[in-house]
């Protein structure tokens, strides 16, 4: 009789880092051993990399790829090496790729595709908490480490498959929005940086969405674009060192993000109808603006 996969891949999250430890070591304790293996895809939906399934996971400027491949009996390999498109620090992004099922089952398993990506959310505990177990290296190289990293993975897929999957198959939501505390973070972060560069890759990778889900999720937040909202806030700021100080307009100018005096008189001029000169003037004389 084999186990059903259900019964042993569902783990309430728990409330505590210590429940945590206890709860995901519990319950691959508890499994039958040998229970979970890959099985062969069916025709048409192999990997493809030709590997039966793969877990590529990115954590901050990390990167992590697992492979089980399916020469013979399923063989696991795992390659850790330094991400080239980092994400913030505390962002993790999973891809799955493949097909997971369990031992002698003949139906029952769970299908990844070719592509599934996932952003893991900031209270998902269970997904992170086997993330860093899997980039501490704490305990690699042990007589156990080959099956921990297994039991890791294969607890990392599922759940992420079982959270995510509904959500990425619908990318294209109208009403997808950003966390309260993730517009407050970006907030912050633009603002900190209106005289520096910013681009939509950065704020995204910031967020630890991609480019296009992460300028629909902003504009149904802000109602408008990344790039107009950045431009927005430098109007502001300089609007407000405008009226409120004496400093030189071409410093103000630089020192809000614009490339000169006439690229922010401009700007100015086309978005508030008003030059800076004029601004500083109908202010001095208390006029509102």
């Amino acid at each position: 009789m084999v186990t059903p996969l259900s019964s042993i891949v569902t783990v309430a999250v728990p409330r505590t880092a210590a429940s945590l430890h206890e709860a995901t070591a519990r319950a691959w304790r508890d499994a039958v051993p040998g229970v979970l293996s890959l099985a062969t895809p069916p025709a048409g939906r192999a990997a493809s990399d030709a590997h039966a399934c793969s877990v590529d996971v990115s954590h901050g400027g990390r990167r992590l790829l697992a492979r089980w491949s399916t020469a013979s009996a399923p063989a696991l390999s795992i390659d850790r090496h330094a991400s080239r498109s980092p994400l913030a620090s505390d962002a993790i992004r999973v891809h799955l790729r493949g097909t997971i099922a369990a031992a002698g089952a003949k139906a029952g398993a769970v299908h990844f595709g070719t592509h599934l990506a996932a952003r893991i959310d900031a209270d998902d505990a269970l997904a992170r908490e086997c993330v860093a177990r899997l980039f501490d290296g704490s305990w690699h190289g042990g007589d156990a480490s080959s099956l921990f990293a297994d039991a890791l993975l294969r607890t990392l897929a599922l759940h992420v498959f079982t959270r995510y999957a509904t959500r990425v198959a619908e990318p294209e939501r109208r009403d997808d929005r950003l966390a309260d505390a993730l517009v407050g973070r970006l907030r912050r972060f633009i603002d900190a940086r209106l005289d520096q560069r910013l681009s939509r890759t950065e704020l995204a990778r910031l967020a630890g969405y991609d480019a296009r889900a992460f300028s629909l999720a902003f504009r149904n937040t802000f109602g408008m674009t990344p790039m107009q909202y950045v431009i927005e806030r430098r109007l502001e700021r300089a609007c407000t060192l405008i009226a409120n100080t004496r400093r030189d307009l071409a410093d103000i100018a630089i020192s809000t993000g614009f490339s000169s005096q006439s690229h922010l008189t401009s700007t100015l001029k086309k978005r508030r109808g008003i030059t800076p000169l004029r601004l500083r003037r109908r202010t001095a004389r208390g006029t509102p603006a």
